[in-house]
């Protein structure tokens, strides 16, 4: 016997809040590629079955453990960078949405439902597969911490900084009011508080 699920008018949502791997979209065989490739490009040894095994890492703390199995070289910050490369650029060959993801997105924002993103996959990562998606899909981003600082996006106006002041006690998907503390055109900084 199965469990009855009362089913809700979609505008009766205050709001949605969206993950981003494996609700929006699902870059789990990208990562297994990119591993497989780091492995052979080092001389390393790796195997789809170790992929499942880091599924939901944080990406350092992956690196370091592919590193050591692996048996490469590269520092766990160079690993990164070097998967971040592989996965965004099969990405943006072709992003890989969860069926029907996209189409639920467009109903909510008919029926204006505001939609957010709130994930701990990095920035760089998050971007491409935004750009794919109509401007204004997401009210507000969230992404995750990187070693560059707490990062978060403006709904109104469209902006994205970094969070200087108060990203203490931070998690991702924290609901959060900012202000603007320095801008710096000629580098392309944003900086806010809170």
């Amino acid at each position: 016997m199965g469990i009855e699920v009362p089913r809700r008018r979609i505008d009766s949502f205050a709001a949605v809040l969206w993950d981003m791997d494996g609700t929006l979209v699902d870059t789990e065989p990208y990562w297994t590629v990119a591993e497989l490739a780091l492995a052979e490009r080092y001389g390393g040894r790796w195997t789809p079955e170790q992929s499942l095994e880091v599924i939901g890492f944080d990406l350092i703390d992956a690196a370091r453990l592919m590193r050591e199995q692996m048996g490469i070289d590269p520092s766990p910050e160079q690993i990164v960078e070097e998967m971040l490369d592989s996965v965004i650029d099969q990405v943006e060959h072709a992003v890989p949405w969860r069926e029907g993801a996209v189409e639920l997105l467009a109903s909510l924002g008919e029926a204006g439902v505001p939609c957010a993103l709130v994930t701990m996959s990095w920035t760089r990562f998050v971007k491409p597969i935004l750009e794919e998606l109509p401007v204004g899909t997401f009210a507000a981003v969230v992404t995750g911490v990187t070693r560059k600082g707490v990062f978060v996006r403006v709904a109104e106006p469209p902006v994205e900084g970094r969070l200087e002041r108060g990203e203490q006690g931070l998690d991702v998907g924290d609901r959060v009011n900012v202000t603007l503390l320095s801008t710096d055109p000629e580098k392309g900084f944003i900086d806010f508080g809170r």
